[in-house]
C-alpha cells in the first residue's frame, strides 16, 4: 500500500512538472534552425550587440523589461505555448516604455 502511495506521489509530481512547461519558438544559437524548446516560459528579445531578435525558452518573470541585462535591450516574457513572436515583443513594449509627452491644450472660441 505504501509502494502505491509513493508511486501515485512521484506520477503527480513529474506530471505537473511536465504540465509547468510551455513550447516555444527557439532561434538562439542552441537551437536548430526555425526550431522549438520547453521552457517555464517564452522569451522574446532584442540583444544588445547587434539589435537582432532572438525567441527562446527561460525562466524570467512574466511581463516586458528594458535594459533587463547586458544581453537585451527589450526582453518580454509569456507563457502561452509560440507566444514569443516579433509582434508580441513590438505590441508590448512599442506603448510600455514611451515617455509620455507633455500635452498643450488651445481653447479656442467660437
Amino acid at each position: 500500500m505504501r509502494s502505491l502511495a509513493v508511486t501515485l506521489l512521484t506520477t503527480c509530481c513529474a506530471f505537473r512538472l511536465a504540465s509547468a512547461t510551455v513550447k516555444c519558438y527557439c532561434t538562439d544559437d542552441h537551437c536548430v534552425p526555425y526550431g522549438a524548446c520547453d521552457g517555464a516560459v517564452c522569451l522574446v528579445g532584442i540583444l544588445r550587440e547587434n539589435n537582432q531578435v532572438i525567441r527562446t525558452c527561460g525562466s524570467r518573470p512574466l511581463g516586458c523589461h528594458r535594459d533587463e541585462d547586458d544581453r537585451w535591450t527589450d526582453l518580454c516574457a509569456c507563457d502561452q505555448p509560440f507566444c514569443n513572436t516579433f509582434s508580441y515583443l513590438r505590441a508590448h513594449t512599442r506603448f510600455a516604455f514611451q515617455k509620455p509627452f507633455g500635452f498643450i491644450y488651445l481653447f479656442c472660441c467660437t
